[in-house]
């Protein structure tokens, strides 16, 4: 190190080395961020609570032995991270820790404002580090900022604050604590001086780190010339191996025949596999055409069946307008033939009436004449006994008055059925609900219908929407572990000969049919992923896609919904087997036979038809039994087969012609019921009529019974007489309103009939329009249905092409990567270029000359040690040695230089500040002395590491060395020299403890005015204590840039 001081001085470093006095009073009036404002203690060391504000410049702190003061440096290198070992006061932190207590706390506030501010927008004007020390455990940090809220609790960022403000906590010389300073002032040699000013001024760590960097370059190069040995060895190694090889290659031109031949066989390879792939690229360009002449097809039979869509629409708008017209006609055909049997039945009703008139007349014609007889006969007898019987007539009165209480009676009756007869009936009322659930019965037809001519253009129209576009999604994708199978509904068809339970079957497995099966949740969670994409809810069952032996049947008599089902999958069959039982669910016509045939034990529940809405599923749970209703979905059938819209529109004309029928019979109803009602006024009318003549006949006679004389027989008899001729002229006279009526009734019949003939061949013509217009819709729609079947199998064709052509395209991107494999293994051999190959060439005939060749040349090799392939094998790794060594020696060159390079010029720049640093310290140090009067110098042995210090009082001509003085004089000349490491420093915090114990007082005064002369105007806050009252120092005291603190026992506290 020593030759670092020889090299002749060249230039001052910068101009920071030569900042002059008034520089530093300028630095100084320069606010700088980083001064310690205040220290806080709480059960550390001596101290159960301490708290101490700092001045920004110059602190100097008094306190008697046993006061605690030692403790406030301690505190701020503890508080700003200092090791335990650092402060001289044990080897670990819980030796700082109070006696009795588990825990510490050390808070050190820092300024954050003026000069190299430390984020002052996070932490504000101050920054509190706060260090908690705990006996068991790691010391915590925790870093606040000014108002109290913490910002960080690690110790990097305390190192990053620190740096910012240059406040270095592990130099020795920046908090010197009672020993340091006892050992740096009284007890130092020129070795420690050495030591101290090194560690202080960071010549050491320079010099460490140019020693470190010197010793790898000197590693380099015997790296290096161990490299070149090894690059020496593999070079003569590879001419030998290659010498061998060169011999080999220029004896021996059966082997190039060999390597060309080995190549010719990899690129016949080649051109195979090419030939193979084009043909599959022409495989599917083929299919890509086909495709598209099967979406150009597809459109067309999209267009036909819009065409024929167009034509059927137009149609069924012909049909609804002729099917209304039919109505219309049929009821006004209705009416008309109601009102031709009403006239028919009134004509009749009329004869009728007229043949009991004419009847009556004859028989009250008859009395006449016997009464007029008996008459005669009377008064012959009164006019020879001149006399008669008066109770007689007493007799006859008490007849009439009892026919005449008979017909109160029927009038009543009469009366009564009337009233009746104006409420709606119990057959009314029935009919009327009869007609409005068949409409509601043609409602639901018709939307079936709507369904089906949907169900045409779409399989999968009755599973809802979006079905078709998931199925198509399934069959797109490729990670499935077994392709799900659904809707189940899809491959499950009821036999023709079951076709009438078609309706209740489907009505029974109605949410099986909608499911879908998959065989592992894997495929589960993938269905359900691509049911949320299609925007689809079904049930998904997960099964096990297997066959297996299900219970034994039940009795041959019965017909069970297996042997009604056809499946067109075997999963889709053993998945309803699983789910539902089908093989013991048994299917009847009558609710009675499923009665019986769930007494069978084999049979799980029986199914029976009911009527066109609904069945009855039957079923007997521990001997009781039980019936359900089972209502029939109003949307399509979820089962497979061919939707027949002619069944629908059959089964719609014959509920029309019900419905028809039904109107019909209330038509029929309502005038029966009006023929009836006017009976009944007809009725009543002759009965009051009646009680009018008999009231008229009982007046007579009991006017005749209170007259004098026997005439009393004669006058009965005259009153007969009467009553009758009153009884014919009733009967002539409605007789004669009834032959009236009739002329009419059978004027109106004959015009009625003749308007239901008309009305008759007008409906009769609709009805020929109507079924001609079916005809055309039916024939419209086997069209339609031929172009769908064609659609749906070209596009199943068009889906396998697709399939088959992403098939083909994996092949082909495999077989191109099998084939770069194949070029790169071929041209490892040889180029292209090189080998010729024929069109006879074959496999065989190429393998044949190979090993043709590679015999003649194993039977030139049993003459050689090696054979070819083994010196080519030699010849290549000795190369690859010979490589790795020769970019191995380059690179380590490489380093040697760069770091050659670096470290001349570290060493220029270390020279370069070395001797800066000396001059400075040498200046500072005769500086400080010159205050005294003193004279002195600096001499630096590197080699020997030691610092000579020779210093001239103003006693003595002659320089001394350091420990010839006085013991004041020593710590004056000591702290000259403390203060000339400082200005090299030039710290933002500094302390020295007890500086002047070894000084009387004189010596001390003078120490402590050097202090204040050399700090008072630095940037640096500085903190020195002593036990000794400096009272003594005349123009010390509390000023703007030095403070003074007295320190009471931790007692007084």
């Amino acid at each position: 190190m020593s030759q670092l001081l020889t090299q002749p001085k060249r230039h001052r470093l910068s101009s920071e080395e030569e900042l002059s006095d008034d520089e530093e009073e300028s630095d100084y009036k320069i606010k700088h961020a980083g001064s310690i404002k205040k220290l806080t203690l709480k059960n550390f060391m001596c101290h159960d609570h301490f708290e101490l504000g700092f001045g920004p410049h110059m602190n100097f702190i008094i306190g008697r032995n046993g006061s605690g003061k030692s403790a406030i440096l301690t505190g701020i290198s503890v508080g700003l991270g200092a090791k335990a070992n650092d402060t001289s006061r044990g080897s670990a932190m819980k030796a700082l820790i109070k006696h009795g207590k588990s825990t510490a706390r050390v808070v050190v506030e820092l300024e954050n404002d003026g000069l190299n501010a430390y984020e002052p927008e996070t932490y504000g004007k101050l920054i509190f580090v706060e260090r908690k020390l705990v006996r068991e455990g790691q010391a915590t940090y925790a870093i606040k900022s000014e108002n109290g809220s913490v910002v960080s609790t690690k110790k990097s960022t305390l190192d990053d604050i620190l740096q910012r403000f240059f406040i270095v906590v592990n130099n020795p010389l920046s908090f010197l604590s009672q020993d340091k300073a006892r050992e740096f002032i009284a007890t130092s040699t020129e070795q420690s001086r050495y030591t101290f000013f090194a560690e202080g001024t960071s010549i050491q760590a320079i010099i460490r780190n140019y020693q470190e960097i010197s010793q790898k370059v000197q590693n380099l190069q015997s790296l290096l010339v161990e490299s070149k040995e090894h690059f020496k060895e593999a070079t003569n190694r590879y001419l030998e191996v290659e010498r061998v090889y060169k011999k080999y290659k220029e004896s021996n031109t059966l082997r190039q025949q060999l390597e060309k031949i080995h190549g010719k066989i990899y690129w016949f390879n080649v051109e195979v596999m090419k030939k193979v792939i084009g043909k599959k690229e022409v495989e599917i360009s083929e299919k890509c055409s086909k495709i598209q002449d099967i979406k150009q097809t597809l459109e067309s039979n999209k267009d036909a069946i819009d065409q024929e869509e167009k034509e059927v629409t137009a149609l069924r708008s012909e049909k609804r307008e002729i099917e209304a017209e039919y109505v219309a006609k049929d009821r006004e055909f209705a009416q008309v033939e109601t009102s031709h049997e009403e006239a028919a039945r009134k004509v009749q009703n009329l004869n009728s009436d007229l043949r009991s008139y004419k009847t009556e007349i004859e028989e009250y014609s008859r009395k006449v004449q016997e009464h007029k007889a008996e008459l005669a006969r009377e008064q012959k007898k009164v006019d020879d006994a001149n006399g008669g019987s008066k109770e007689a007539m007493a007799e006859r009165i008490e007849v009439l008055k009892a026919h005449h209480e008979k017909l109160v009676s029927s009038r009543e009756e009469i009366e009564r059925q009337l009233s009746e007869a104006d409420r709606t009936s119990p057959e009314m009322v029935q009919l009327n609900k009869d007609i409005g659930e068949l409409a509601s019965t043609i409602g639901a037809l018709r939307d079936k219908m709507s369904s089906a001519n949907n169900a045409k253009k779409d399989r999968y129209a009755a599973f809802g929407l979006n079905i078709g576009r998931l199925v198509n999604e399934i069959a797109r994708e490729r990670s499935w572990h077994q392709k799900p199978i659904g809707p189940i509904g899809c491959y499950v068809s009821v036999k023709s000969d079951f076709s009438k339970w078609s309706d209740l079957i489907n009505a029974s497995l109605q949410g099986t049919l909608d499911s879908f099966v998959v065989c592992d949740e894997h495929d589960r969670k993938l269905l359900i992923r691509l049911m949320l994409t299609c925007k689809v809810n079904k049930t998904v069952t997960v099964r096990r896609f297997e066959k297996f032996s299900y219970n034994k049947p039940v009795s041959s008599q019965y017909a069970t919904m297996l042997d009604a089902l056809e499946f067109q999958d075997e999963d889709a069959k053993f998945t309803l087997i699983d789910s539902t039982g089908l093989e013991e669910m048994v299917i009847c016509e009558t609710v009675s036979q499923a009665e019986e045939a769930t007494r069978d034990r084999s049979v799980k529940q029986a199914l029976s038809l009911n009527d066109r809405k609904s069945g009855t599923r039957v079923a007997r749970r521990d001997g009781h039994l039980s019936r359900d209703p089972v209502f029939y979905a109003r949307d399509l059938r979820k089962l497979a087969g061919k939707v027949d819209s002619a069944s629908f529109e059959n089964d719609l004309r014959d509920l029309a012609r019900q419905e028809t029928q039904l109107k019909e019979q209330r038509r029929r109803l309502i005038a029966q019921e009006r023929e009836k009602k006017a009976g009944l006024e007809r009725d009543l009318r002759d009965k009051k009529e009646q009680i009018k003549n008999i009231n008229n006949l009982l007046y007579k006679a009991e006017l005749a019974l209170r007259e004098e004389g026997d005439h009393a027989r004669i006058a009965n008899l005259q009153l007969q007489i009467e009553l009758c001729d009153n009884h014919i002229k009733t009967r002539e006279g409605m007789s004669m309103e009834l032959l009236q009526n009739m002329a009419e009734c059978k004027r109106d019949l004959r015009q009625i009939k003749a308007s239901l003939e008309q009305e008759k061949e007008a409906r009769r013509h609709i009805a020929d329009k109507l079924a001609d217009c079916e005809k055309r819709i039916n024939r419209h729609n086997d069209v339609i249905d031929l172009y769908l079947s064609e659609i749906e199998k070209i596009s199943r064709k068009r889906e396998e092409m697709s399939i088959a052509i992403d098939l083909l395209r994996q092949k082909i991107a495999d077989e191109n990567i099998r084939l770069q494999e194949m070029v790169n293994l071929a041209l490892e051999r040889c180029a292209r270029s090189e080998v010729v190959i024929l069109e006879t060439d074959t496999s065989k005939s190429i393998t044949a000359e190979f090993k043709s060749i590679k015999q003649a040349i194993e039977e030139m090799e049993r003459q050689n040690e090696k054979s070819f392939e083994d010196v080519q094998r030699e010849l290549l790794d000795s190369k690859a040695l010979k490589e790795n060594c020769e970019r191995s020696l380059v690179e380590i060159e490489t380093a040697r230089v760069s770091l050659e390079n670096d470290l001349n010029a570290r060493f220029e720049n270390l020279h370069i500040t070395i001797q800066e640093k000396i001059n400075r310290a040498k200046y500072s140090f005769e500086q400080s002395l010159a205050l005294r009067g003193f004279k002195g110098n600096l001499q630096f042995d590197f080699k020997n590491h030691k610092v000579i210090t020779e210093v001239q009082t103003e006693d003595n001509k002659d320089a001394r060395a350091v420990l010839s003085l006085s013991g004041g004089e020593k710590s004056f000349t000591q702290i000259a020299f403390l203060l000339s490491i400082w200005k090299i420093m030039k710290p933002r915090v500094c302390g020295l403890d007890e500086f002047d114990v070894y000084m009387d007082s004189v010596n001390r005064t003078i120490a402590i005015r050097l202090l204040i002369h050399e700090l008072r105007h630095s940037a640096a806050q500085s903190i020195f204590i002593t036990p000794q009252d400096i009272a003594v120092v005349g123009d010390l005291q509390d000023s703007e840039d030095v403070r003074i603190h007295k320190i009471l026992p931790p007692r007084e506290e």
